[in-house]
This record gives structure tokens, C-alpha cells and sequence, in this order.
């Protein structure tokens, strides 16, 4: 398959791999290629373990303007400085043509409005999330939290039992 693919291969196994919520093994793809479309993987690959800063200076270096703006965001996170004013940027990069901009500004939205205490419009931001990462247990995690918050217990369980079956050793599936 890779074959097939050519010189796209690594960007596709990249993408499944965080898709299928092993972003470790994008890293490992992409970690010695110095074209842009592999450094905005990483940066997605990075954002999906949870290394806010390096994903923001990986995405504040691309030439994409989305992906520029959406580091400029996570730098602000990751100072704790994240405002008002960044909610229309986080709207907007949230209609952006790539994915992992969507995917990321999407949670980071859902994170801000957690922080807030405003569980119910984070949900909806948190679903679009997770229906492009839809492995992520953080983001399970937030749903549930959410949802139990926002008076949906029943959304709340069958996220908790998810992530349950998700985070079991394979053997035991």
C-alpha cells in the first residue's frame, strides 16, 4: 500500500496513526522529514499527546495561514493567557480546509469553555473534535465530564464506558 501511495505514504500512515489514537507512531513516521505538510502532522501528532507548546512552535512555522493562527492560539494556552478574544479565532480556525486544525481548535474551544464552567456549549465543540480523533481518551474524558456537568448522565455513562473499553489491554477484549 505504501508503495502506492508514493511519496504520500508516510503523510497517510501519519494521519491513521493519530487517527487511530496512536499518535506516538505519527512522531516516529515523521520525525526526521523536513517538508512543511510532515512539520503540520507533527504538530497534530504533538497536540494529540498532549505537548501543547510544541505543537503551537510547530504550527507558528508553517506557511498555512490557519495553522499559523492556531499556533499563535495554543501559544496563549500554553501561557494560561487564552481570552475572550481568541473565542472568533477558535469559531473561524474551526472551518479551516485541514482537518487537524479543525480537530485542534475545535478541543481547544471545548477546553476553553470547560475552564469557564460552560459544560453544555462545550459539548457540541468536543463532539466535532472527537468525530476526527475519535481514539482520543482526553477528549472522552472531557465529553463525559461535560455531559455529566451539563445534566446528561446518560451521555456521560456510555462515554465513561468507552473509554473503559478502549483503555482495556487488547487481551482482555
Amino acid at each position: 500500500a505504501a508503495r502506492a501511495l508514493g511519496d504520500d505514504a508516510p503523510l497517510y500512515l501519519a494521519d491513521l496513526a493519530i487517527i487511530r489514537g496512536v499518535p506516538a507512531e505519527a512522531v516516529l513516521i515523521l520525525k526526521d522529514r523536513t517538508d512543511m505538510a510532515s512539520h503540520l502532522r507533527l504538530a497534530w501528532a504533538c497536540f494529540s499527546l498532549g505537548q501543547y507548546g510544541r505543537a503551537a512552535d510547530l504550527w507558528s512555522a508553517s506557511t498555512d495561514a490557519d495553522a499559523a493562527e492556531l499556533g499563535k492560539v495554543l501559544q496563549a494556552v500554553t501561557r494560561k493567557k487564552i481570552s475572550k478574544e481568541m473565542i472568533p479565532v477558535l469559531k473561524q480556525l474551526s472551518t479551516s480546509r485541514a482537518t487537524p486544525v479543525i480537530a485542534a481548535a475545535s478541543k481547544v474551544f471545548a477546553e476553553y469553555l470547560v475552564q469557564t464552567g460552560a459544560h453544555a456549549k462545550a459539548l457540541p465543540w468536543a463532539r466535532r473534535a472527537e468525530w476526527i480523533m475519535p481514539y482520543d481518551l482526553s477528549l472522552k474524558r472531557l465529553i463525559a465530564h461535560s455531559a455529566s456537568h451539563a445534566g446528561n448522565p446518560e451521555m456521560a455513562l456510555a462515554k465513561w464506558r468507552e473509554i473503559q473499553r478502549m483503555a482495556r489491554p487488547s487481551s482482555e477484549k
